[in-house]
């Protein structure tokens, strides 16, 4: 190691104690989380060590101006995350081989073959009308004469039963 990346070594290190709380809050006053901020504080000095010829009058400014920059780049991807996230179509199936819809058919067989065989024969009709043929519990209580609460009540069971018995029998 030459004296000149000793002395940068050195200059940078003093910096970090002195400096680092600041860099941490300008991150942190930005609402970023503990952990990103401390990742983002040690990017900061990072990148100043890599700077060819550092001066002492000068780091603070320096170390400052990379946090901004740091803090900047980091909201542009943020936002280029979220972007991306909104979209996504979350109904879209892709089908990633050609066994897929021949999978999904198995596991919905077995699951109406498990409700009919593991749930009374109300839990099953209302079950089945709200998985299969998308029904509200308030259209399921008209049609069956029952209150929605009940309708309700009656699903949430066949709800517990079924993700018990499905998840036993994948």
């Amino acid at each position: 190691m030459t004296d000149n990346q000793a002395n940068k070594m050195n200059l940078v290190g003093h910096a970090y104690s002195a400096y680092s709380h600041e860099v941490l809050s300008t991150f942190l006053h930005c609402n970023i989380c503990q952990e990103d901020a401390e990742d983002l504080t040690h990017e900061v000095f990072v990148r100043v060590m890599g700077v060819e010829t550092l001066c002492a009058e000068t780091l603070k400014s320096l170390l400052f101006v990379a946090a901004y920059n740091i803090r900047k780049d980091y909201f542009r991807k943020q936002s280029f995350r979220r972007s991306v996230l909104e979209k996504m179509e979350p109904d879209t199936v892709v089908y990633e081989s050609a066994e897929m819809p021949a999978i999904v058919n198995d596991i919905m067989q077995k699951e109406q073959h498990i409700a009919s065989r593991s749930l009374n024969e109300t839990n099953n009709i209302i079950y089945l009308k709200s998985r299969y043929d998308e029904k509200s519990s308030a259209e399921i209580a008209d049609e069956m004469g029952l209150a929605e609460r009940a309708v309700e009540s009656h699903l949430y069971y066949a709800r517990k039963i079924m993700r018990r018995r499905m998840a036993a029998a994948l």
